[in-house]
């Protein structure tokens, strides 16, 4: 009896970590795309047609405190979209929303495991760190604080144009708003005790604080 639970709780575990990674992926090819809505439109149609697999796919199981902000969020999007004077402007940032909706619910329906829990703590916090070094290299850096002015001057000159941008590099309020923004994951991250897995902690612990 108990082989047989301990071999149905086996395929559990590979059928959770195959949905999980799935999902992951399917976010993944939609998030440039997503992110950039209208520098190729038929990518992003198809980015959009993913993300809908992914709210069908990992929708929840069973009601949440979740389900109702998000809700209300999702419909906030549309009227946004709506009644908004530059549209092109809110259409990436709409669309930037719906991909992290569909991450959410990937998280909270397939991440039940401490082990599939760390990996997603990683993958956010690679993220989190990817887009704080795009930023560093995008942002036009204007020195205020005469104290930070050395500092500045070692950064490189050569703004990266990302796509969609057209006034050659992106403001330090935004970059700071984007590392604001992951916060609560890296205080998160600092707040768990990997007691089995110090190396984990340690590596954690090095993402958060860089």
């Amino acid at each position: 009896m108990s082989y047989r639970l301990k071999s149905v709780l086996n395929r559990l575990s590979v059928t959770q970590n195959y949905r999980f990674v799935m999902g992951l992926c399917l976010l993944g090819i939609a998030a440039p795309f997503l992110l950039f809505p209208t520098y190729l439109l038929f990518g992003t149609l198809a980015a959009l047609l993913l993300v809908v697999v992914v709210f069908v796919m990992y929708r929840p199981v069973q009601p949440s405190l979740h389900h109702l902000p998000l809700l209300i969020f999702s419909v906030m999007i549309v009227a946004a979209i709506l009644v908004s004077v530059d549209p092109d402007v809110t259409l990436s940032k709409s669309t930037g929303l719906l991909l992290g909706i569909g991450t959410f619910l990937v998280m909270h329906r397939e991440n039940r495991s401490p082990a599939l829990f760390f990996r997603a703590l990683l993958i956010l916090l690679g993220l989190g760190l990817g887009f704080t070094v795009v930023g560093v290299f995008s942002t036009n850096w204007v020195p205020k604080v005469p104290l930070l002015t050395p500092v500045l001057e070692l950064l490189p000159t050569n703004v990266v144009t990302l796509p969609e941008n057209t006034t050659g590099g992106v403001q330090a309020n935004q970059l700071a708003a984007t590392i604001v923004i992951f916060w609560p994951l890296l205080l998160t991250a600092l707040k768990i005790s990997f007691h089995q897995h110090k190396v984990a902690r340690v590596l954690l612990v090095f993402l958060t604080t860089v």
